[in-house]
């Protein structure tokens, strides 16, 4: 199927076009500054993360920035153990259900 448009909706068309072409214009410009920005700030987010790691041994994982921000008074809550298998069975795919019957139904 071909759509054959009037002269007066080409002409709508290319006015429209051309007055947003500036703004086509400007749109691809920021793009490019925007890859610059982002690719910069990747370089910048590696080398931080870099100097974090070296003190993970020394804040045993914990920000730094939240122990200088809370002067190095830092709590820690104590994590329950996980207990070991006890039988339980963790994969989703052995659960079978009846046919007919809706599993969260109630």
């Amino acid at each position: 199927m071909i759509k054959q448009f009037t002269r007066f909706e080409i002409a709508a068309i290319k006015r429209t076009l051309k007055n947003i072409s500036p703004l086509i214009r400007k749109r691809g410009t920021l793009e490019k500054h925007a890859d610059q920005i982002l690719t910069e700030l990747k370089k910048v987010d590696e080398q931080i993360n870099a100097y974090k790691q070296m003190l993970d041994p020394i804040t045993g994982g914990i920000d730094p920035e939240i122990i200088i921000a809370q002067e190095g008074r830092v709590e820690i809550s104590e994590q329950p153990e996980i207990p070991a298998d006890e039988g339980v069975n963790m994969d989703p795919t052995q659960e079978v259900t009846e046919e007919g019957e809706m599993p969260f139904q109630e």
